[in-house]
């Protein structure tokens, strides 16, 4: 039995997962367990025939909980969020042959269909060449695929990645180097903006912008630089889940209009009696309005075109607003959304944001003087820290 197009034992939720088996001498079929986690929980069994084929990528997907939000304390700059999610297909042949048990590590997540097909086509894996390779952007970001990433300032976020057992993280900035202790393997979560605030608090008065990230038995790296953002009246700031499966952050510096809307629901009208006239007049119940939030871009570079059409893509987008204490999940659509094959300038689109549980207290927080949180450069220098 064998998994399709898998070399590195990895694979994501979203692509077929296809457990197969050719014909075989003296055996015609068998029976098979599906089971996830350590130890293995059940969650489908059946029966085969020879030859056999079966892609249990949907049973699995269902069973794989989507992120929000990447998580990691004030005091770390790299976070274990958890063990890497396994699954088995364990196989009992109809000759008396013992269980045979098949693991894969898999991720909610999905690499795009012509992506999927072109590595099957080529005998390759994605995962080796790039998220278990040192030398490549091992980071699962959909900002580029390069060893250099260029995050604004505005759309800092922590960056996901898979930290083989036994092995060291090492990040070097401006001649200084933090290497962690041996890590027990999992998927963890690195925050830039950490980094950059544990080594101001130790004593170093250079506050980095260009970080190197890699292991310690590796000599290469993945540079990430920050870079200062263009001060806007409105900074709106998108979080959503990329194609991997993983929350980013995307920044607009355009107009925000807020819209009003009726809910929806029409309100109970009533007689109601007047005392003083002696009869009767029309009353109407109080009528609920919900937010619409319509978003002038910005100019809209075509490098970031693909991760505008992602974030459209995504059914999980977040509207971060600095201090209110819940998520704002919304549905974001585009209005007349288009843009040539080969773009040369940047356009400015317009997107809806319809909030899916409206909140009026939200108007509070948008504010001026409570809506630019997270920058880190500023115009005159001082010994605070940004």
């Amino acid at each position: 039995m064998r998994v399709q197009g898998m070399k590195s034992g990895y694979t994501f939720s979203g692509n077929p997962i296809r457990y197969e088996e050719e014909t075989a001498p003296g055996i015609k079929g068998g029976s098979f367990r599906v089971m996830m986690g350590n130890p293995g929980e059940e969650i489908y069994r059946g029966k085969f025939s020879l030859p056999f084929s079966l892609n249990v990528s949907d049973l699995i997907d269902a069973e794989l909980l989507q992120e929000s939000s990447l998580y990691v304390s004030r005091s770390e700059w790299l976070f274990r969020h958890s063990a890497l999610p396994e699954i088995m297909m364990a196989v009992e042949y109809d000759n008396g042959a013992d269980w045979e048990s098949l693991p894969v590590k898999v991720l909610k997540g999905k690499l795009p269909d012509k992506l999927y097909s072109r590595m099957i086509g080529s005998n390759s894996d994605y995962f080796t060449d790039r998220f278990l390779n040192p030398k490549a952007n091992f980071f699962f970001t959909t900002r580029t695929e390069s060893n250099l990433i260029e995050i604004p300032e505005t759309e800092l976020y922590p960056l996901r990645l898979i930290v083989p057992e036994g092995k060291r993280l090492k990040a070097v900035m401006d001649g200084r180097e933090v290497v962690t202790p041996p890590l027990s393997e999992g998927l963890y979560n690195f925050s830039v903006e950490n980094l950059r605030r544990l080594t101001y608090e130790s004593g170093h008065r250079t506050i980095p912008s260009v970080f190197k990230i890699g292991f310690a038995d590796a000599e290469s790296f993945v540079t990430i630089v920050i870079t200062r953002s263009e001060i806007v009246s409105d900074l709106i700031r998108l979080r959503y889940v990329n194609t991997f499966g993983v929350p980013e952050v995307m920044a607009f510096g355009g107009t925000l209009t807020i819209k009003p809307e009726p809910s929806g629901k029409e309100s109970e009208s009533y007689m109601a009696y007047n005392s003083i006239t002696d009869g009767y007049s029309v009353g109407k119940g109080r009528e609920d309005y919900g937010l619409t939030l319509s978003l002038d871009t910005g100019p809209v570079s075509p490098e970031q075109l693909p991760r505008l059409v992602e974030l459209l893509e995504s059914g999980n987008v977040v509207l971060e607003i600095a201090d209110f204490p819940e998520s704002v999940d919304a549905i974001v659509t585009a209005d007349n959304f288009s843009f040539p094959l080969h773009p040369e300038e940047p356009v400015n689109y317009t997107l809806t944001l319809r909030l899916k549980s409206p909140d009026k207290e939200i108007l509070k927080y948008l504010s001026p003087d409570r809506r630019e949180p997270w920058r880190i450069f500023s115009m005159e220098h001082n010994d605070k820290f940004n």
